[in-house]
């Protein structure tokens, strides 16, 4: 059997119906006939809601049944070890591919690029918390006029390899998946090089309730001071003094971000509501970072790793009712 020219790896820790979507945007793509569907569950019974055409079109799909499902990022290395394709993308339950994704990828992995990102946009956009949760996350990758060609960072989260890349990890790719595994980094120092296509475009489902915002917002922030205090091997006064220094962090940052994402009047339509949840997300992810300075992770990784689980939970019932219809 011929294998496919890429393959997309997709985790649902309960049920099809949480990936309908998602694999609705796939089965659309122009490509959808290249493309092998890997769907990793807790069992075969996890897939059986789907409906009747929804996983037909793709040049395969294969259900890896691994039990319970507590992170949905390391889950997916079941998927890569399972996929045909040279090339694995692993997209999230909450983020849409958009027209033209596949093929423009395919392309792209011809390239020397071992890992490729994609334009990242915003599909719930009517939420200013929303629109503050993105661009702290992807605000270099949603610039839908960014030009393609290497790069020398990307997201965590709805990226894509060469599958060889991966599997040289071995057993050890669940730990390098996620939050804290620091997968690109340690892809970059092995000497992967990275390209960004810009054609290729992500919708991704951003939280956008206040509570889901504070909640990621810090913790993402205490896991960052965490790691890079720990990564760079800080001293106990070096903690003390960013600790001391935190209140600087989000005025800081607030100038970069405005300077970066709304200078020359980008964004405009937007910008006079977006700046005081911005300016909210950036003082919760400055506290978050005096935290990880002063007192280590904490269980952050294990917060954070339940936005992954179900996103529908952290936006609101409007935004859920137009993403599930």
């Amino acid at each position: 059997m011929r294998a496919p020219d890429l393959s997309v790896v997709v985790v649902t820790p309960n049920r099809f119906g949480q990936l309908r979507r998602t694999v609705r945007h796939l089965r659309e793509q122009s490509a959808a006939h290249r493309v092998e569907l890997v769907v990793v569950a807790p069992d075969d019974d996890a897939v059986a809601d789907h409906r009747p055409g929804e996983l037909d079109g793709f040049a395969g799909v294969e259900v890896v049944p691994v039990g319970t499902i507590p992170n949905v990022d390391k889950a997916s290395a079941h998927g890569v070890r399972a996929a045909r394709s040279s090339v694995v993308a692993m997209v999230e339950d909450h983020a849409f591919v958009q027209p033209g994704w596949a093929e423009t990828i395919v392309r792209a992995h011809r390239s020397e690029h071992e890992v490729v990102g994609s334009t990242i946009l915003n599909a719930n956009p009517h939420r200013m918390l929303s629109w503050v949760n993105i661009l702290v996350a992807y605000g270099p990758w949603n610039e839908p006029d960014r030009s393609s060609g290497p790069i020398d960072c990307l997201p965590g989260h709805n990226v894509t390899y060469k599958r060889d890349a991966l599997v040289d990890y071995g057993p050890g790719l669940p730990a390098k998946l996620g939050r804290d595994g620091g997968l690109l980094d340690d892809l970059a120092a092995r000497g992967a090089r990275f390209g960004f296509a810009s054609e290729a475009a992500i919708a991704h489902v951003n939280p956008s309730t206040l509570r889901s915002t504070v909640d990621l917002r810090f913790s993402a922030g205490r896991l960052y001071g965490a790691t890079r205090a720990a990564s760079e091997k800080w001293s106990p006064a070096r903690r003390l003094l960013y600790t001391l220094g935190g209140p600087l962090i989000p005025a800081v940052r607030f100038k970069r971000f405005h300077d970066a994402y709304f200078g020359a009047g980008r964004r405009r339509e937007i910008a006079p509501r977006v700046f005081p949840a911005l300016a909210l997300g950036l003082v919760l992810d400055g506290l978050g970072q005096m935290a990880g300075y002063a007192a280590g992770p904490g269980g952050t990784v294990e917060k954070l790793a339940t936005f992954e689980m179900d996103r529908l939970q952290h936006i609101t019932p409007e935004e859920r009712h137009a993403i599930t219809e």
